[in-house]
């Protein structure tokens, strides 16, 4: 069985079938498979079908499937799974096609992707969002000098000025940072087919967001960075670009907590409307 640890010359491969499945989970995309190929150990292997080798946070390997079990034959990565491993990350659609063949379901909170819909981010509405719009007229009545633009490899420098100042201070357990996957994500915006916003405060560079369609409704913010010495710098970035996306996307996906309890609380601190789940499938005892 021949593995190749995924790299750029992957894409044209990957990403036109990873589109192809339309699904809402962050997983799968190009972009996450490559920035994170280290921090996953992602791997892409023929068995009977291509499919990726990965390890999840906790440790547990697995392998996750490229095309859903309607369309190809699941038996040859069943037969090939080993006892430790999993399949994942299955998406709950994909469950139906699974029952009666001899499987274990179970799934982890940390894996599970927030999923809001835009209009929340663009207005902050309601009482429990009170927080999130004062923050943004703070950030509106003391940067009134203040534009935003979008993200191009003419602006890449100075996004990477926002994420050095950011990666400067210490932002809890750095086993959980993902300052290399998005510093690779600005030098290689137009290459991974990302977008972007940047914001100045008066000339200076403040924050960033870059992100991409995950299919025909939801959109995902890969990496959000901004500098805190700008009251709501990211309250202000998130709704910016909401009230543009709005219009065309009805959710944004802000991805997982991976097990921190500062993104956890970060990310439910906005009110997610849907956690998507995100199943581990493993053979029953005694199943060939």
């Amino acid at each position: 069985m021949e593995k190749e640890t995924i790299s750029l010359e992957h894409q044209a491969l990957l990403e036109p079938r990873l589109r192809k499945l339309g699904l809402d989970l962050i997983d799968y995309t190009f972009t996450n498979l490559y920035l994170f190929r280290e921090i996953h150990a992602f791997e892409l292997v023929q068995k009977g079908d291509l499919c990726i080798i990965g390890m999840t946070r906790d440790g547990v390997r697995y392998l996750m499937p490229l095309a859903p079990p309607s369309e190809i034959d699941w038996k040859d990565l069943w037969v090939g799974l080993a006892k430790n491993e999993v399949l994942f990350p299955i998406p709950e659609e994909w469950l139906p096609h699974l029952e009666g063949n001899g499987y274990e379901r179970s799934q982890a909170e940390m894996d599970s992707d927030y999923l809001y819909q835009t209009s929340k981010f663009a207005h902050y509405p309601g009482r429990k969002l009170s927080s999130r719009r004062n923050l943004v007229h703070q950030f509106l009545d003391h940067y009134s000098n203040h534009a935003t633009h979008p993200l191009t490899e003419e602006r890449a420098d100075d996004a990477l000025r926002i994420l050095e100042e950011w990666g400067s201070h210490p932002h809890g357990d750095p086993s959980f940072t993902d300052y290399v996957p998005c510093k690779e994500s600005i030098q290689l915006l137009n290459r991974l087919h990302l977008q972007g916003r940047i914001t100045y405060v008066e000339g200076e560079p403040a924050g960033f967001i870059i992100g991409e369609p995950l299919n025909a409704h939801t959109f995902v913010f890969h990496m959000a960075k901004g500098l805190t010495r700008y009251k709501g710098i990211y309250q202000y970035i998130f709704e910016e670009w909401a009230q543009l996306l709005e219009p065309d996307y009805a959710w944004i996906n802000l991805g997982q907590d991976i097990g921190s309890e500062d993104i956890r609380h970060s990310k439910r601190s906005y009110q997610p409307d849907r956690l998507l789940t995100k199943w581990r499938i493993k053979k029953n005892t005694g199943t060939e």
